[in-house]
């Protein structure tokens, strides 16, 4: 590389940095209270998937209480089945009360023995139990008439002396005055995120629910039993799932939940790659949890806000990238200006710098064999594109900032004898006669030393055909070749030919 060379490439990379350092400047957040109301808990780790019944083990579930004891006052659960029956037990030895769970589908053997399983666990552990859930979302999902579900609420509560109710989203509580009558607080989901809701106004809006389900039921308690934002997933309207956003709008929450005196359970403590195959809710089930699936921290806690926190890493592994790029790309262009070069720099930055982006964020989610299989032939495809694109953009260089061209096109001499004859073909079809003969013209006047014009009617009508018959040779021919009209052939050596064909 040369002096100007090497500054375009410092100045470029300059700018690429910035531009990283722009996206993820930080912003401050409140901070997050040394203990919460509550944790929706699953304790599923990475080889753990309930659908196919393998759940993680007692030591397991000790360990994930363990994590959070002293950082929550309570846990929800949402099923008793396998070794979660456990939790209210091993929660009591950390100090963590439980909101627990009974799961209700539409398998209406499954549920009379989850139902008994729940008074059963809930009588044993009246200490640490502070209230009951019986279904979540089972009216949204349509898995049994809401009378069953009403069947089943009465019977816990008949039976309980502790408060009982169904977890559903905030609307459906709106629409169903009649499952208010038979629970003893309204267990609300609130989600801003698939309602489409900007991060910057998700909080407003659960406010905004809570109020109306007050005013519609004043007697009620209110117990949010769900709400967060997802750290990663597809953008939902104005909802954008990353973990930036998931601390922004937790941090925010605690902070009003604090002064509007809410009963919370932030959805989730741990995230859940085993949701990555449901189709209800697509990858981004899997990246609710505050901690991640190996038991880490998603994002700060206090401190300023970074979209992407290693940042200055991956900028720096662009600016790499992008260099070798842009070096290789001036190997075949000594004859381009400074303009061309900082073209070309630019677009190699650019490409680097969007390859890196897109291959964090593919990473930054939770792989398995066929993801990881997808995002090869992703990444084959990437590399094809980059490199049609930096190949065009060496093109269009040399096509607008160059010096001095390297293949010039240099007309070669021939003699008007040399040159080919051309026949210059006009059909026509009921066209008007003025355009013809303007065509005919300009025709006329082409600078060319060996061609014909053939005029082809294709059956035009009589009237119009008769006046094609008698068109006039151009005023310019005659000018020029006194011999020639149009229907006649010249003598040779005339510059050019008019004829009049009629087809049919």
């Amino acid at each position: 590389m040369n002096k100007i060379n090497i500054i375009i490439a410092m100045a470029i990379a300059a700018v690429t940095i910035s531009v990283w350092a722009w996206i993820n400047r930080p912003d401050t957040e409140p901070p997050w209270p040394a203990v919460i109301q509550g944790f929706s808990f699953s304790p599923m780790r990475a080889n753990n998937n309930p659908m196919l019944d393998s759940y993680p083990t007692v030591q397991e579930i000790e360990e994930d209480l363990a994590l959070l004891e002293g950082k929550t006052h309570a846990v929800r659960t949402y099923t008793l089945e396998g070794t979660l029956a456990e939790i209210p037990a091993l929660a009591v030895k950390h100090g963590i009360n439980v909101a627990l769970g009974a799961w209700i589908d539409a398998r209406l053997k499954k549920n009379e023995a989850e139902v008994a399983r729940l008074l059963q666990v809930a009588h044993k552990y009246q200490r640490n139990v502070v209230r009951v859930i019986v279904g979540n979302e089972v009216v949204l999902r349509g898995d049994i008439p809401i009378q069953q579900l009403i069947r089943y609420l009465d019977k816990v509560r008949a039976k309980l002396k502790i408060p009982v109710s169904t977890a559903e989203p905030w609307h459906i509580w709106k629409k169903n005055p009649e499952l208010v009558k038979h629970v003893d607080y309204l267990a609300v989901h609130l989600l801003p995120y698939w309602e489409g809701v900007p991060v910057q106004r998700a909080v407003d809006f659960v406010v905004e629910r809570i109020n109306e389900l007050k005013v519609m039921y004043p007697d009620k308690p209110i117990v949010i039993t769900e709400v967060g934002w997802p750290s990663n997933g597809r953008t939902r309207q104005g909802a954008v799932a990353s973990d930036a956003n998931e601390a922004i709008f937790l941090r925010r929450f605690l902070q009003r939940a604090e002064q509007e005196n809410y009963i919370y359970y932030i959805m989730e403590a741990f995230d859940q790659p085993w949701k990555t195959a449901r189709q209800t809710e697509g990858a981004v089930g899997a990246y609710w949890g505050v901690f991640d699936v190996e038991r880490q921290p998603k994002f700060s806690f206090s401190d300023p806000i970074v979209g992407i926190p290693g940042w200055p890493k991956l900028a720096g592994i662009s600016v790499l990238i992008a260099a070798i790029t842009f070096a290789l790309l001036l190997i075949d262009s000594n004859t381009l200006t400074s303009h061309g070069r900082s073209f070309l720099a630019i677009v190699a930055y650019a490409a680097a710098t969007a390859a890196v982006w897109i291959v964090y964020e593919y990473t930054h989610q939770y792989l398995t064999l066929s993801t990881i299989l997808i995002g090869l032939l992703m990444l084959t495809g990437m590399i094809g594109v980059i490199a049609v694109l930096l190949i065009e953009a060496h093109e269009w260089a040399e096509a607008l900032w160059v010096r001095e061209r390297r293949r010039l096109f240099k007309p070669r001499p021939m003699a008007d004898a040399d040159l080919p004859m051309v026949s210059i073909h006009v059909p026509a079809y009921n066209e008007p006669p003025e355009m013809l003969i303007e065509t005919l013209d300009a025709l006329a006047r082409l600078n060319y030393p060996r061609y014909e014009v053939l005029l082809i009617d294709n059956n035009t009508k009589d009237q119009s055909g008769r006046v094609l018959r008698n068109l006039p040779a151009p005023p310019q021919r005659r000018q020029r070749h006194p011999h020639h009209g149009l229907g006649q052939r010249g003598a040779e050596g005339h510059r050019g030919e008019l004829r009049s064909e009629r087809q049919g």
